[in-house]
């Protein structure tokens, strides 16, 4: 499994939002699939103290062979309802690319499956003990 981390900026902007940015990630490898989380943000309005509103933060990613594009969306806004404040921010991530499967060959030299792991025993279920007081006539 590799790891990469990564961040996109957002400069000051007002009049409009959410808005996307992008980030590439290279690998030592093609990539056959991948995930890209958030690790962090830092976001904020420009000049005066607001209550915040609305917050809409996203990623999403796309594969071209080694390269993982990152697409990060930020959006801010009060609670007036429009995008009349500038804001802008900083999300952090992390993309990682599993490790690839290489395939078991037996002496033959034909595939083999992967062995199965022992199904998990079921758990037992506590017993449950009830305490009943007797009832009063």
């Amino acid at each position: 499994m590799e790891i990469r981390t990564g961040s996109i900026s957002f400069s000051p902007l007002r009049g409009s939002g959410p808005r996307a940015a992008t980030s590439d990630v290279h690998f030592a490898r093609e990539v056959e699939n991948a995930a890209c989380g958030l690790v962090g943000y830092s976001i904020g309005f420009d000049g005066a103290d607001h209550h915040i509103g609305l917050l809409d933060v996203r990623l999403d990613s796309e594969i071209d062979g080694d390269l993982v594009r990152v697409t990060g969306t930020l959006g801010l806004r009060d609670w007036s309802g429009n995008w009349d404040d500038n804001y802008d921010g900083v999300l952090e991530f992390a993309a990682r690319r599993p490790a690839a499967r290489t395939p078991r060959t037996t002496q033959s030299g034909i595939d083999a499956p992967e062995p199965s792991s022992p199904s998990p025993r079921p758990r037992q279920r506590p017993k449950l003990h009830s305490c009943r007081a007797p009832l009063s006539r």
